[in-house]
């Protein structure tokens, strides 16, 4: 595969249920990334504040209805520069790096249980999506070249920290 080179360090995912004749966009979540030129993920920020923002949810739902995606959750990348949207990534998958926990976290729904209802032939046109409870974040270690030799993790965490 190859990709025009997209220098921004503005990304989000959107997280999608699709049925056969609907599609409904579950979460956006922004993602926080290192300098260039590696751009990997640093943190991830549940739900973003682009989440009812139309245009992104209809370039979304128009990238999978373009792929004949038509059950469970679609996984969909995409940077930003200059306020405009790039594809970036389209997947028939859940999302990964903690994304589900955040949501789960957020929201107080399941997104595994809504992808396994859906391919088990569960009508979910008329699911609600529920308004988020709370924020969520996660941060992902990025250590110094060299080797780990050692974690230490402290006897207890504190309340707001549910995951080391």
């Amino acid at each position: 595969m190859i990709e025009e080179y997209l220098a921004s360090k503005e990304e989000i995912s959107v997280e999608v249920l699709y049925g056969k004749n609907f599609y409904k966009t579950l979460c956006v979540s922004e993602k926080y990334l290192f300098n260039e030129p590696y751009f990997s993920k640093m943190t991830h920020l549940v739900p973003s504040h682009r989440l009812k923002d139309n245009a992104l949810n209809d370039l979304v739902h128009r990238a999978c209805k373009a792929l004949g995606i038509d059950m469970g959750i679609a996984h969909v990348e995409i940077k930003i520069k200059n306020g405009n949207f790039y594809l970036i990534e389209v997947g028939t998958r859940t999302g990964g790096d903690g994304i589900m926990d955040q949501i789960e976290n957020a929201f107080d729904f399941n997104l595994y249980h809504l992808h396994i209802a859906s391919y088990l032939g569960a009508n979910l046109e008329h699911y609600e999506v529920p308004e988020a409870k709370r924020t969520t974040s996660i941060a992902f270690l990025k250590a110094k070249i060299g080797t780990i030799k050692r974690i230490h993790l402290p006897q207890k965490l504190p309340s707001r920290i549910h995951q080391p």
